[in-house]
């Protein structure tokens, strides 16, 4: 490789490979394995064991890998918003050129300033009763449009959008765009629900279900459906709230306060909708019994009828059959007396007859 000459204000060029591992060596020995004191921000649980996390205060960040041998003898479950001390070697990671922390120990330090926020905030809403269950709105079985509060872009709207389509294509569903993350998008959160809330006054349609929620993220990136404002607008709301902030580990304020929580946008969507494909199959299934069934019940009464019609003349003719008898006997008689008549009236004639020769 050509490196350009190298001059007095110039040194030569290094590689960045070069330049990345001469950071590392300089960061593991200007600070080698120290105590740090933060709070816990994106923890991520991978599938291979490791705990990737961000160890925060107010203006600066580092990022830190608990690899899974350290990360087995850990007591604690590290969780959003947990202030803790971890001992870390400090070094650069090369194939990102990112400083982070390995960490060997992590113990907690007491409650982050995020986390004492929630709990204090879900403390005073809980008092009032906002999360009582009693309170709570059922989501219809078979809504004819729903309402959908999160952002325009990303990949949370376009899977809500094909659950909704494969599922129920019947079912109208309508988004109102807000930012969900940054200063101020809980002001726009509210907003939109108190906006449903009044539809179709406001020129809205009306909708019969409405979700409200985002993608994961870190606990500041879901810290607008924390707020004290988003939480009113979801419990003052008329029209049933389903809330899909973050993933399934991850709990906010809107979840308490919303008539059903989802783990994921994608199961709000599943939640908020029959399975059309399915019920099609159950109705295929319900039709063919109701066939059958009929079948079986005409088969059933006919036999019925048959054994009825056969059953009235075999009692028809038990009914009958002491008169036919009688009248067998009276038939008997008659002839009888006709004969004795004819043979009295016969030897009359004779008697007269001989009298008059």
């Amino acid at each position: 490789m050509e490196f350009p000459q190298e001059t007095a204000s110039a040194p030569r060029p290094i590689t960045v490979k070069q330049l990345v591992y001469r950071l590392r060596d300089v960061v593991g020995i200007a600070v080698g394995t120290q105590w740090v004191v933060g709070e816990l921000s994106n923890v991520k649980y991978h599938t291979s064991g490791h705990i990737y996390f961000t160890l925060k205060e107010q203006g600066a960040e580092i990022f830190c890998a608990f690899f899974k041998n350290a990360a087995a003898r850990c007591p604690l479950r590290l969780q959003e918003g947990m202030k803790v001390h971890v001992l870390g070697n400090a070094t650069v990671y090369p194939d990102r050129g990112q400083l982070q922390l390995v960490i060997k120990e992590v113990r907690a330090a007491g409650m982050g300033d995020l986390q004492a926020r929630f709990l204090e905030l879900k403390e005073k809403l809980q008092r009032e009763g906002l999360f009582d269950a009693e309170r709570k709105k059922a989501i219809p079985a078979f809504p004819r449009s729903i309402g959908i509060v999160t952002s325009p872009t990303g990949a949370v709207i376009q899977d809500m959008r094909h659950v909704l389509e494969r599922r129920a294509p019947w079912v109208k569903a309508y988004l109102l765009p807000v930012r969900v993350q940054g200063s101020g998008a809980e002001r726009e959160i509210a907003a939109a629900i108190r906006a449903w809330s009044h539809a179709p006054h406001n020129g809205l349609p009306p909708v019969d279900v409405l979700i409200v929620g985002r993608g994961g993220g870190s606990i500041e990136d879901l810290w607008n459906f924390n707020e004290e404002i988003v939480a009113r607008a979801i419990h003052e709301c008329t029209v049933p709230v389903i809330s899909a902030v973050g993933h399934d580990t991850d709990f906010t304020i809107a979840d308490f306060v919303a008539d059903l929580r989802a783990p994921t946008p994608t199961a709000a969507a599943e939640l908020a909708t029959p399975d059309g494909p399915e019920w099609l199959r159950k109705l295929g299934r319900m039709e063919q019994a109701l066939h059958a069934s009929a079948r079986h019940s005409l088969l059933h009464a006919r036999l019925k009828l048959d054994v009825y019609l056969r059953g009235r003349l075999l009692d028809a003719d038990s009914l009958l059959a002491p008169y036919a008898q009688r009248l067998d006997g009276m038939e008997e008689s008659l002839l009888a007396s006709s004969a004795l008549r004819i043979q009295q009236n016969s030897l009359l004639i004779n008697q007269l007859e001989h009298k008059l020769n």
